[in-house]
């Protein structure tokens, strides 16, 4: 799974200055070699994020300067490497979810068959109240256990799922935290109003992918759940895909949909 992305920088620089100054002032004055030692490359790590903690991708060499004491150093090699994410997977299961539980099951097999070993994940399902269903591990099948006998009722406690979640990140182990919200977007019993939501959302270093999913025969409150996934997720700078029920979708669908939009 393609996520944050770091940056190895590599540029020429002189060093172990700092160490032969320091031979100099213990030896004595009449037994002081010349030590020198040189350094070809070092390597330098780089993050890149904008104000809200997004990762900025399509970065090249060209996109950096790289100064040693005001003096411009060249940059010999640039690559582009991968890091563990803190991921927390929230899963509608209200009664409005009833006819699309398939496509969700799909779309958590994906997330989880796009995890790397040094990854973390918890579950949060939510209807007429939020719930922690698996706690940060990295067994992905403990996951798969947590969601298998799970039935879709109730109502939807959306705002207030999303806060659980937020939550819960505190206790993540990785820098790059990510929610990846399965619902059709509808809220009807959340405690918590999505202007208290949001403010919630600026505390806290967390962003919000979404999968909408929705058919053709939408109650009232699910008209509007497609505005209100996109706008939970730009709130964050992530993205939201809508996904009609009728419409084929695959592992491989979703699971190419994370590599090359989620976590690049």
């Amino acid at each position: 799974m393609r996520r944050t992305v770091f940056f190895g920088i590599l540029f020429p620089v002189l060093s172990g200055l700092a160490q032969e100054l320091a031979y100099r002032a213990l030896a004595p004055p009449e037994s002081r070699p010349i030590l020198r030692v040189d350094t070809n490359l070092v390597l330098v790590p780089v993050t890149v994020t904008d104000s809200r903690g997004a990762v900025v991708p399509n970065l090249n060499s060209s996109d950096f300067t790289l100064e040693e004491e005001k003096v411009r150093q060249d940059v010999i090699s640039f690559s582009h490497e991968t890091a563990a994410v803190s991921l927390g997977i929230l899963v509608d299961l209200s009664g409005s979810m009833k006819y699309k539980i398939d496509k969700v099951r799909v779309a958590v097999e994906a997330l989880l068959q796009n995890v790397e070993p040094e990854d973390e994940e918890f579950l949060v399902t939510f209807a007429d109240r939020p719930e922690l269903r698996w706690p940060f591990t990295s067994d992905t099948s403990a996951i798969r256990a947590a969601l298998s006998f799970s039935e879709p009722h109730g109502c939807t406690a959306l705002f207030d799922a999303i806060a659980l979640a937020a939550q819960q990140m505190r206790g993540a182990h990785n820098r790059r935290r990510v929610l990846f919200l399965i619902s059709d977007g509808g809220d009807n019993y959340s405690r918590l109003t999505k202007r208290e939501l949001r403010r919630l959302l600026d505390e806290e270093d967390v962003q919000i992918h979404a999968i909408g999913i929705h058919d053709h025969a939408m109650t009232r409150e699910e008209v509007g759940g497609p505005w209100i996934l996109e706008d939970l997720a730009k709130m964050t700078a992530g993205i939201m895909v809508a996904a009609l029920v009728g419409m084929a979708a695959s592992t491989r669908f979703y699971g190419a949909l994370i590599r090359d939009s989620t976590f690049g």
